[in-house]
C-alpha cells in the first residue's frame, strides 16, 4: 500500500516532499493509517485535531491523537468547539456546523503557521457515497465525479485506496485506532448509504468498488471535457462592461449541452440548472426577467445580461461645479472640459457636447426618476424619459441605474444615449462644454 500511496501523490502531483504537511487527524481508521503512511514515506507533517464536543469519549480521542503525535514527533495543534451552539445559531446541520467550523480552523492554522496544505483522509469508498447522496439529491456533472484529490490547499492521497484496503493495511501493521461509535448510526445520510445502499450494489456486482475506480476517473474527464466547453464559450461569448455581464445567448444555445454550459456560466452569480434550462426555453423573450439572491438576468434580444441586484441605483445627487475635470459616479467616471467646436461631431453616445452659455453651474448628477421629460436630441416636443428608455430599447436591469445630468432641473443629457436637444452645440455657440463618459473597470 505504501507504493501505491506514493504513485498517487506522484501521479496526482498533490505537493512536494519538502512542502509543510497539517494531517487532519480525528483518531479514526482512515486518518491514523494516512498518519503512518506519512511516517513511512519520511514526510515531514503536523497533527491538527478537532474536538467537537459532540461525543463523551471526544476528549480521549483527543488525547489518543495527541499522544501519536507525540510518538512520531509531530506538532500537535487541537482546539474544541461547541458544535451545537454554533449549528443552532447558524441555523445548520450539526455535520455542517462540523465542516464549517473545521475548515475555518485549518485555514487559520495555514495562514498562521505557512503549511502549504492541509491533508485529509478521504479515501475512495469517500467517494462513491460523496457520488450516490449527491444523486439522491440531484447533483450537476462536478457532483458524480466524487471528491477531488486536491482542491485548493486541501489534499487527499487516501483516494485511490478503498476502506477494505484501509483496514487491511491496519490490521497487518497492527495500527491501533479510535472507533467512532456514531459511524454505527443510520441517523446521518452517508452512514445509511454506507450501511444499506453500497451492500446492494456489492450484491449486484461483489467488485462495485473497484469497477468504480474506472468510473468515477471517466466521470472527472467528462467534467474536464464540460469545463473545457464552457471556457471556450466564455471567450467567444462572454464580456465584462462595467459591472454588467454580457453573454450572447443565441450563440450558446447552438451549442451542444447549451443548457449545461449556460448553468456553468451563471452559477456564479447564484443560478441553478432549473433556471438555465428556462433562460434556454424563452431566450426569444426580450424582457424576460430571472432573478437570483444576489443578481438580476435580463433577456435582451439575442443576449442575456446579468446584474448585480445591490447596485447603488439611488445614490444622492452629485454637484459639477465649474473648472471641475473629472467626476467618479458609481460605475461611471466624467470627463469634463471646455473646449472649440469640433469640426465633426459624430454619433457617440458617450461624449455630450453642449453650448455653455445655456447652462448653469453647478450641473447635478442624479439617478433619473419616474416623471423626468426631457427634449431628445432632433426633437421639438418634450418626451417622457420611462418612455425614451422603452423606445430606445433599454434593457430593464439597466433602467435603474441610468444616470441624467441637470442644469436648473432640466435635463441636459441622458447619460450615455442622447442629449437634450435644447442645450446643443450650433452655429451661434461660442464655447462648448464637452462631458466624456467611461466605464469604471
Amino acid at each position: 500500500m505504501l507504493d501505491d500511496f506514493l504513485t498517487y501523490i506522484r501521479e496526482q502531483s498533490l505537493f512536494q516532499k519538502d512542502e509543510r504537511i497539517l494531517l487532519a487527524v480525528s483518531g479514526g481508521i482512515d486518518s491514523v493509517v494516512l498518519t503512518h503512511l506519512f511516517h513511512k514515506a519520511k514526510y515531514q507533517f503536523d497533527i491538527a485535531h478537532c474536538n467537537f464536543s459532540l461525543r463523551e469519549e471526544a476528549g480521549h480521542d483527543q488525547t489518543f491523537v495527541k499522544d501519536m503525535a507525540s510518538e512520531y514527533g509531530a506538532s500537535f495543534r487541537t482546539i474544541n468547539f461547541d458544535t451545537n451552539q454554533y449549528a443552532s445559531e447558524k441555523k445548520v446541520s450539526i455535520q455542517m456546523a462540523a465542516r464549517e467550523l473545521r475548515y475555518e480552523w485549518f485555514a487559520s492554522l495555514i495562514e498562521e503557521h505557512s503549511y502549504k496544505y492541509i491533508c485529509t483522509a478521504h479515501h475512495h469508498s469517500d467517494s462513491i457515497e460523496t457520488v450516490l447522496f449527491n444523486i439522491s439529491k440531484g447533483t450537476g456533472v462536478s457532483g458524480i465525479r466524487g471528491i477531488q484529490s486536491k482542491n485548493g490547499n486541501i489534499i487527499r492521497p487516501l483516494l485511490f485506496a478503498t476502506k477494505n484496503e484501509i483496514e487491511k493495511y491496519a490490521k497487518e501493521n497492527h495500527i491501533e485506532w479510535r472507533e467512532d461509535t456514531s459511524n454505527a448510526s443510520d441517523k446521518y445520510h452517508r452512514n445509511y448509504i454506507r450501511h444499506h445502499v453500497l451492500p446492494n450494489f456489492e450484491h449486484i456486482n461483489p467488485s462495485f468498488e473497484k469497477t468504480t475506480k474506472t468510473t468515477l476517473d471517466r466521470l472527472k474527464d467528462a467534467e474536464d471535457i464540460v469545463l473545457s466547453a464552457v471556457d471556450s464559450a466564455k471567450r467567444l461569448y462572454y464580456r465584462l462592461q462595467g459591472v454588467n455581464h454580457y453573454f450572447e445567448l443565441d450563440k450558446i444555445n447552438q451549442l451542444g449541452g447549451c443548457t449545461t454550459i449556460l448553468h456553468q456560466l451563471t452559477k456564479p452569480f447564484g443560478f441553478n440548472y432549473v433556471q438555465s434550462q428556462d433562460i434556454i426555453k424563452r431566450s426569444a423573450e426580450t424582457g424576460k426577467t430571472f432573478l437570483s439572491g444576489s443578481h438580476q438576468a435580463n433577456i435582451d434580444r439575442k443576449q442575456l445580461i446579468i446584474s448585480p441586484l445591490q447596485y447603488e441605483n439611488n445614490s444622492a445627487p452629485i454637484l459639477i461645479v465649474e473648472g471641475v475635470k473629472t467626476l467618479s459616479v458609481d460605475d461611471i467616471i466624467l470627463d469634463i472640459e471646455e473646449c472649440e467646436i469640433p469640426e465633426s461631431i459624430g454619433n457617440d453616445q458617450d461624449i455630450g457636447l453642449f453650448d455653455l452659455t445655456k447652462l448653469s453651474f453647478p450641473l447635478t448628477v442624479r439617478t433619473w426618476q419616474q416623471g423626468d421629460k426631457f427634449y431628445p436630441l432632433g426633437m421639438t416636443q418634450q418626451k417622457k424619459l420611462s418612455d425614451f428608455l422603452i423606445d430606445s430599447k433599454v434593457p430593464l436591469n439597466f433602467k435603474d441605474n441610468i444616470k441624467v445630468i441637470t442644469s436648473k432641473d432640466q435635463i441636459i443629457w441622458v447619460i450615455g444615449h442622447r442629449i437634450d436637444n435644447r442645450f446643443k452645440i450650433d452655429q451661434h455657440t461660442a464655447n462648448v462644454l464637452k462631458i466624456g463618459m467611461r466605464l469604471i473597470k
